[in-house]
């Protein structure tokens, strides 16, 4: 199952943001992996203007420097630049899954430049959830 995702976010420049998002999974097999990638090539974040972008970097964000990544809560995934869909996907859960679904909590991190455009800036990733 492939799920599309989009978290778009109205930036400043100089400034840090976070977007907050809940994917669950669940599995009639008893085991599932969760990945995501980049829904194509271009892993930059893009300014409704079409020009201006933030690139994805791994590690912390920071005021001042431009660049936006994912972290996923009690996983390994944490400050991830996001890969381009030809790339290998990101790996967020391999494993059983027993009874109810499996919920994972995905944190987009955000930073910008102090001369970035002040706006909303986004991309599209997919969720994909394959049966073990």
């Amino acid at each position: 199952m492939v799920v599309p995702a989009t978290c778009s976010q109205s930036m400043l420049p100089n400034a840090t943001a976070t977007c907050e998002q809940t994917v669950s999974i669940a599995s009639n097999n008893g085991s599932a992996t969760l990945t995501v990638a980049d829904k194509d090539t271009d892993t930059n974040l893009t300014h409704t203007n079409g020009t201006d972008t933030i690139a994805t970097a791994a590690g912390a964000v920071a005021q001042g420097t431009s660049s936006w990544n994912i972290s996923v809560a009690d996983t390994s995934v944490t400050n991830a630049a996001m890969v381009a869909s030809t790339g290998t996907p990101i790996e967020i859960f391999s494993g059983a899954i027993s009874g109810a679904d499996k919920t994972f909590n995905i944190t987009y991190n955000f930073g910008t430049a102090a001369n970035q455009a002040a706006g909303t800036y986004s991309d599209m990733i997919t969720y994909t959830v394959s049966a073990l």
